[in-house]
């Protein structure tokens, strides 16, 4: 059977708050419903609070009620119910229903802690930077100018417009070239095609061409650019009213990481038991056995157990999360990787914990910076307002 149309977004069109108090917008079916009610539970019983019909857009009706928010707690939760003549309808976050939907389905607003209100205007452009443009060819890697000792490979130059290789095989270890310059000389492009938000796979120094595998958390991969490019290029999407988000990659290092680095005469974790970077990643006793994720060898997971891990991530004021933000770089926010499996160990232990120690940090230096996290499944868990603004 067709539900009938029932449409409540909480950006301004249907979510306005004054003082305590909501101004809740609701776009419906035209000439369909009786009445419509707006449920919500201020002290865990049911309160319906009636919308009255306000004007129509296109073929919609506009209904419109206020909704006190809650006074002793910070989320208040509220969903519709919509009657016809012949029956009764309900919207929740997921959509329309014919039965009374469980409150964890409920539309929630969280009077301390909101996303940042640009995000919802944004359209976001995401940049592979490798597989982008090519700006500066003089830059670029070359065959074999890296080499992967435990994979028996070396890089591989790739020209433009050749086909990749397969995953598993070079697929990671083939370079075409793009670089922060590329970006900068796509941005009159990028704008014209109403581009507003750019998000960037990672960027730091690595080398594979994802960069998924940090090796420098403070420096932009140099067959990307540099630092200071990096804040031009910033400065030139802020300067056009653009923003821009980095990829944070703080689950797991690579193992040329120098915290972890595998080369003999290093002093990192694999290399040495005594070294004092030992406890920065989790290892089996003594020996050379540690803890990959998802079990791959080349992505060591950190232990934020490790107060020095902490105060390298996040505590400090300069971890990595809040030196790009400030100047000279003024990133708009950060989208986390894998942010679900971080914590101390198996089972992502603490892990709301870090998360909202990740937000705190963030919003430290930039209270309107936008915090995403990467997940495989649903994600409403880290999304009530005191940990993520997305997922």
């Amino acid at each position: 059977m067709t539900q009938p149309f029932l449409y409540h977004p909480q950006t301004q069109d249907g979510l306005v708050r004054e003082g305590d108090q909501l101004t809740i917008r609701l776009f419906a079916e035209q000439a369909k419903f009786e009445s419509i009610k707006l449920r919500h539970e201020p002290d865990n019983e049911e309160y319906l609070v009636e919308l009255s019909k306000v004007g129509t857009k296109g073929k919609l009706d506009i209904w419109q009620a206020a909704l006190p928010l809650s006074a002793d707690k910070d989320v208040t939760y509220y969903v519709f119910k919509a009657l016809t003549a012949t029956g009764q309808y309900w919207l929740d976050a997921r959509g329309t229903h014919s039965r009374m939907p469980g409150r964890e389905y409920h539309f929630k607003y969280n009077r301390a802690a909101q996303p940042p209100s640009w995000v919802a205007e944004q359209v976001f452009y995401q940049i592979f930077p490798d597989r982008f443009c090519n700006g500066d060819p003089s830059i670029g890697v070359e065959t074999g100018e890296y080499q992967y000792p435990s994979r028996n490979r070396e890089s591989v130059k790739k020209q433009w417009g050749e086909p990749v290789g397969n995953h598993g095989n070079s697929g990671a270890v083939e370079f075409y070239g793009g670089d922060l310059a590329g970006i900068e000389f796509k941005l009159d492009y990028l704008q014209e095609l109403g581009i507003t938000t750019l998000y960037l796979n990672p960027i730091f120094t690595s080398y594979s061409n994802h960069k998924y595998d940090t090796v420098d958390y403070y420096s932009i991969d140099p067959k990307f650019g540099t630092n200071q490019q990096f804040a031009e290029l910033a400065d030139n999407l802020h300067q056009r009213g653009m923003k821009v988000v980095l990829d944070a990659v703080l689950n797991h290092t690579s193992v040329s990481h120098p915290w972890f680095d595998v080369l003999e005469e290093s002093n990192g974790a694999y290399t040495s038991a005594d070294s004092p970077y030992r406890d920065y990643y989790f290892f089996n006793g003594d020996s050379k056995q540690y803890v990959g994720w998802k079990g791959i060898d080349t992505l060591p997971v950190l232990n934020f157990h490790n107060e020095e891990v902490r105060d390298h991530i996040y505590r400090s004021e300069d971890s990595v999360i809040k030196h790009w933000l400030k100047p000279p770089y003024n990133i708009d926010g950060w989208r986390f990787d894998v942010i679900h499996m971080l914590g101390e160990g198996e089972g992502a232990a603490n892990n709301a914990h870090y998360v909202r120690a990740f937000r705190e940090s963030m919003k430290s230096v930039n209270p309107d910076s936008y915090m995403l996290g990467e997940h495989f499944f649903e994600a409403t868990q880290w999304l009530q307002g005191d940990q993520e603004d997305g997922a």
